[in-house]
Parts: structure tokens; sequence; C-alpha cells
């Protein structure tokens, strides 16, 4: 965040508090775009503008009491930091505030501007980690659901073991080849083994009680950020 001009609103219905706090922000030489808005509502539409970093949140407001308003602005831009000042030192709401999405809560004019900045610059990068890690979440089960959806239509047996040489992955044909369904695969000790570059066989019994021959090509790969290996089955 080095070297960029954060962008703030603040949202505050009483004008000597917002006007005390552009003051002290200038005094301080604190380098912020300041905006200012009076009504939940009001916040709500700049937001939908994008170009905010960390809105400064009082709970008391004409259109809005509580923590209520959090919750909004969470659903409104979630990738904003939020910042309670609050008139109440009240540590039931506080807890609340944070739970509801809040990265810190603050009572009006208890405090020095060096904690604010930092209050400020901590919720802005503790923000955007958080929604780093959210967005990545979100791939890795992107990632996983394309694996089961491609898995699933294929024809090949796919299996994934682990370091200590247990299932972690099955789809139905490996089951099947298997004699098994995939649930009752996971977790158990994988009967083949396959060097990677080579093909392994193996007889086995299928679903249906048949004698199978199967080959297996090994793979090596990471699964759930651990080393792995897969495994491509075929059975005749």
């Amino acid at each position: 965040m080095e070297g960029k001009r954060l962008s703030l609103l603040l949202v505050e219905d009483n004008p000597g508090d917002a006007l005390l706090l552009r003051v002290t922000l200038s005094e301080a030489g604190a380098d912020y775009n300041l905006e200012h808005v009076e009504r939940l509502a009001k916040a709500l539409e700049r937001l939908q503008q994008g170009g905010i970093d960390a809105v400064l949140l009082d709970l008391s407001l004409p259109d809005s009491q509580g923590v209520a308003a959090i919750q909004r602005i969470r659903e409104q831009a979630p990738e904003v930091a939020i910042l309670v000042l609050s008139g109440q030192d009240d540590e039931e709401t506080a807890i609340r505030a944070m739970q509801e999405g809040a990265q810190n809560y603050l009572v009006k004019w208890r405090f020095g501007i060096g904690l604010l900045q930092r209050a400020i610059s901590f919720a802005v990068e503790q923000q955007r980690r958080m929604v780093a890690l959210e967005q990545q979440a979100a791939r890795c089960r992107d990632l996983a659901a394309l694996l089961d959806a491609v898995a699933a239509h294929i024809n090949q047996g796919l299996l994934i073991t682990g370091p200590d040489g247990t299932i972690r992955y099955a789809n139905p044909p490996a089951a099947a080849l298997l004699g098994a369904s995939p649930a009752d695969l996971i977790g158990t000790a994988c009967p083949l083994t396959a060097t990677p570059g080579e093909v392994a066989t193996y007889a086995a019994t299928g679903e249906d009680g048949r004698q199978l021959s199967l080959q297996a090509r090994a793979f090596t790969v990471r699964w759930e950020g651990q080393p792995a290996s897969l495994l491509l089955l075929d059975g005749g």
C-alpha cells in the first residue's frame, strides 16, 4: 500500500464529528481522499461506483441503527475495509460489529491520530488479504467441481493417492474397477502402485464380480497442497 493514496468514505450524520475528523486528519498530514455522506443509502450509492478503500462508519444514522449497516455495506462492497467509529463504548456491540465483518471498532475521540492511521492501514491490508484468500478458495472450489465433472464423465478410472498411499480421490469408473463406491475408497490404502512413466498390471475383481486385468499409469501431481500420485486405470 505504500505510495498509494487511500480513498475513505466517512458515513456520519453529525456535522461536528465529520468536520473534526477531517480537520484532525488534515492537521496530522494524513494523505487520504476523504469523502463524506450522512446517510447509509448515500453510502451504498457511492460504494456502487467503486474506488473506495475503507468506510469509516457511524452506527447511529438517520436511516440505519446498529450493526445491520455493516452487513449492507459488506453486501454492496465486499472488498472494502470497514472501521466503526462509535460514540458508545459497548463491548457487546463491538463484538457484533466484528462478527458482521468490520475490521475494527473505535470509540470516537478516544484515539490519537496515529492510532487511527494505523487502524485504517491495517484494516485495508487485512481486507485485501481476506478478499485474495476468498478468491483463491473460490478458484479451488471451481477447479474441484471441474475435476469432478470431467472425471465423472470419462470412461477411464482415475485415482489420486497421498504420500501415505491412501486414496484421496476416486472417480466412478475407478471405483467400479475396484469393486467399491468412490466414498468407500476415500481414506483406504490404495491396492495399486505404479512408478511414474511406467505401466503396471494388476488382477482385480470388478463391481460385477468379474476378474479384471488392470493397467495403471502413474503421474506425479500435487493434491491439497501435498505431493500426490495420479493413477489412470484401464481394465478389461
